[in-house]
C-alpha cells in the first residue's frame, strides 16, 4: 500500500491515526511517502542537532529501500470498498454458473 502525506494517497484516507512505519525493523519518523509493496521510504533528513537539514529552499530528502511494514488503525478505504465491490460481483458470477450447471444448462457458451 503506498501512502503519503497529501494528495490523492494522503494516510488520513486509510488510517485513523498516523501509521507506524519501519523499515528493516527500525521505526522511522519524518515520513513522506511509504509503500510496503515497493519496499521503500522516503523521509526527511535530520542533521546530528536533531534539525532539519535544508537544501536550498526545502529541506532534504532521503529514500530508504528495505523491508517495509506500516502499521496502525485502518480505515474503510476507497481502495477497500472497490475491492470488496469486485469480490462481491466474482461470488456472484460463481454463484449463477453454479445455479446454471444444477439446471442442466451449458455454461460453456
Amino acid at each position: 500500500m503506498l501512502i503519503r502525506v497529501s494528495g490523492k494517497s494522503d494516510w488520513r484516507k486509510f488510517f485513523f491515526d498516523a501509521p507506524a512505519v519501519t523499515v528493516d525493523g527500525r521505526t522511522v519518523i519524518d515520513v513522506i511517502e511509504a509503500d510496503d509493496e515497493a519496499g521503500y521510504v522516503i523521509r526527511y533528513m535530520r542533521g546530528e542537532d536533531g534539525q532539519l537539514i535544508e537544501d536550498g529552499y526545502r529541506y532534504a530528502t532521503i529514500r530508504e529501500d528495505g523491508a517495509v511494514t506500516i502499521t496502525g488503525r485502518r480505515r474503510w478505504s476507497p481502495d477497500d470498498a472497490r475491492a470488496a465491490a469486485q469480490t462481491k460481483r466474482d461470488r456472484r458470477a460463481i454463484r449463477n454458473l453454479d445455479i446454471q450447471r444444477r439446471a442442466g444448462k451449458d455454461v460453456t457458451a
